[in-house]
């Protein structure tokens, strides 16, 4: 319904200037050639050029080919008879047909006043014998610009970069059309009919903007048509500005190239003018409503922008001169490498989406993946934006995965991670780091709970310092054999009787070795809690030992009743230590015991029995201890 108003509006339109559908007829580059405005013929006299020899003189151009032919016009392959060089030379297909004369006659004046690199320059302007209008200009060797687009191969072989780039190609073909157009616009001349197909690719890198029969200038002068007169509909239909269709000769200015450029740059990311259809009614309508097809999403945001700021049907929004445009998209072309990067990388980030998105919580090789894809694309939006700061879809890409990836650690309990990399956020998230911050309170919590029953653990423990504690029993256990054997050996001999004294002076040396092992061991061994009271608890049954002896003495009880009572204590005393610390322990007490049964049974062996389960008891707990090292061992290699 909407088309069929947009064409029933244009049709009241074209109504208005005198026109009808049925005259509608393009070209075959696609510009309207019935509704072309009647041209004023130059009133200055024109040389005669002579493409033959005659009666009058020799040939002033040797026709050899012809080149091309437009809607009334031809252009000849030619040899400029003077200067012996190669030329093109325009001329009419009807030489009677005025409005194609004075045409031909326009398009020689403006493109002669207009000395660029990329605008073919006109040698000569004159009339055949007959009277018919001709110009004469630089011959080009090349192809339009509008085959290489739709066959990149079709481009001349200088241009080297076509293949390798087609975009980056099209664009340094664009910028120097603008160069062109920017110096016709200085000159007050505007194209009008800017497109490919008025683009010529030389063979050797020239590029050259072609066809200014409708240009018009913006300027007072006489000898060129002029804007404000430009009130009937031209120009190709499927490029043309808001205003060229509503035939406002006041509206046109350097802004309706720009329009038409724009229309050009479209054609490049989309391989279609703005407002291609099947017909040039059906064309004319869409370039009515200005309003071409969105562009694909694979153009890239900043290229895109420029594109519709160009299209804007109003010419205020458009850009101002077609050297700010270039200067954009010169720009742009700086900023692709940017873009290049940022894309690949949002390749990664997609698939570490649909990774993170799949499961959860991930597995570990899952996480693993997806550590990996958040690495790579994290790298690529970071180079990116290090080669363009103001890429959008960088920073957008850049935050994204570093949210997603927050949530991730979060979720797996990694809050550390979470919290390091909200800090690499280019844009804060409250709602996120509220987040991080809960959950790095819910981990330090949990590591408080895991480091108090670690440090539980670790002071329950009995197994540290075992080597050191081992030695310190076989050093007592020694002891006491030696000191029973030396002890037993003297007293039955009669040499040193065995007394009171000598037993207190026994265990009061045991109590200092004990002591001092056991400070050694607390030093530099670093004990658990369990064992520091081990050793305490050890030093205190001593000290209570000692006292057994002298009160025993005071007492003047009978040695050998001292010496089984001291057995029983010391039985009972390691017995209860084993209950309270290291169930091995109860072992040794029960040696003890057994040495006190044996010292009641034989009495005359009293010092040496004290020896030998001094030795058994003391060795027992020795090798018990020992074997626990032993088996512990792999287990913390393993750990």
């Amino acid at each position: 319904m909407e088309a069929i108003d947009a064409r029933t509006r244009l049709e009241a339109h074209l109504a208005t200037l005198g026109y009808s559908a049925t005259q509608l007829v393009v070209d075959s580059t696609g510009t309207l050639t019935t509704l072309q405005p009647h041209g004023t013929a130059r009133a200055a006299p024109l040389p005669v050029l002579r493409t033959e020899a005659s009666a009058v003189g020799p040939a002033d151009i040797h026709v050899t080919s012809v080149l091309g032919e437009g809607g009334m016009g031809r252009v000849l392959g030619a040899k400029q008879v003077a200067l012996g060089r190669d030329v093109a030379v325009k001329v009419l297909k009807d030489e009677s047909d005025a409005r194609a004369s004075a045409d031909l006659l326009r398009e020689a004046m403006v493109a002669g006043r207009l000395e660029h690199p990329n605008i073919v320059p006109v040698y000569l302007l004159g009339t055949t014998p007959e009277g018919a209008p001709l110009f004469v200009m630089r011959r080009i060797a090349g192809v339009p610009w509008s085959r290489a687009l739709t066959d990149m191969s079709a481009a001349p072989a200088f241009f080297t970069t076509a293949a390798e780039d087609p975009l980056g190609f099209h664009l340094s073909i664009f910028a120097r059309v603008c160069e062109a157009v920017h110096f016709a616009h200085s000159k007050q001349i505007v194209h009008r009919d800017l497109k490919p197909d008025n683009v010529m690719l030389g063979a050797y890198g020239e590029v050259y903007v072609v066809d200014w029969g409708l240009a018009v200038s913006l300027e007072d002068d006489t000898a060129l048509p002029r804007a404000k007169d430009a009130r009937t509909l031209a120009g190709t239909p499927r490029y043309m500005a808001p205003e060229m269709i509503a035939c406002d000769a006041g509206a046109l200015s350097a802004r309706t190239d720009v329009f038409l450029l724009g229309a050009i740059l479209y054609e490049l990311v989309t391989g279609r003018a703005p407002f291609d259809a099947p017909s040039v009614l059906e064309q004319l309508v869409r370039a009515f409503d200005c309003a071409p097809a969105p562009l694909p999403e694979s153009v890239s945001p900043e290229l895109a922008r420029i594109i519709l700021r160009a299209l804007a049907r109003s010419p205020d929004d458009r850009f101002a001169t077609v050297d700010e445009l270039r200067r954009t998209v010169l720009e742009f072309v700086q900023h692709r490498a940017s873009y290049a990067l940022s894309t690949e990388a949002a390749t990664r980030a997609k698939e570490l989406f649909q990774t993170l998105d799949a499961r959860s919580p991930l597995q570990e090789e899952s996480a693993a993946r997806a550590q990996e894809l958040f690495t790579e694309c994290r790298f690529g939006y970071l180079q990116a934006l290090k080669a363009w700061s103001q890429n959008e879809d960088a920073k957008r890409g850049l935050q994204r995965a570093l949210e997603r990836m927050i949530e991730h650690d979060v979720v797996r309990g990694n809050a550390r991670g979470a919290s390091e990399l909200l800090a690499q956020l280019p844009e804060k998230n409250p709602e996120l780091a509220a987040r991080v911050r809960e959950a790095l309170a819910k981990e330090a919590a949990d590591r408080a709970r895991v480091d108090a029953l670690e440090a539980f653990q670790k002071d329950a423990d009995t197994r540290s310092a075992v080597s050191v504690r081992v030695k310190m029993l076989v050093v007592l256990g020694a002891f006491w054999l030696v000191m029973s054997c030396v002890a037993g050996a003297l007293d039955r001999s009669g040499i040193w009787p065995f007394t009171y004294r000598e037993a207190i002076a026994a265990i009061s040396l045991n109590g200092a070795v004990t002591v001092a092992l056991g400070e050694y061991i607390r030093r530099t061994k670093n004990p658990s809690a369990a064992v520091r009271k081990l050793l305490v608890t050890t030093s205190l049954l001593g000290t209570g030992l000692l006292t057994h002896w002298v009160f025993a003495w005071a007492l003047r009880m009978p040695l050998t009743h001292a010496l089984v009572m001291f057995l029983w204590w010391l039985a009972g005393g390691w017995i209860c230590v084993g209950m309270l610390f290291d169930r091995k322990i109860i072992l040794t007490g029960v040696t003890f015991g057994a040495g006190a049964i044996a010292v009641a049974l034989w009495p005359s062996c009293q010092i040496f029995t004290f020896g030998i389960a001094s030795l058994i008891g003391y060795g027992a707990l020795a090798l018990a201890w020992h074997l626990d090292e032993r088996a512990e061992a792999p287990a913390n290699a393993e750990r």
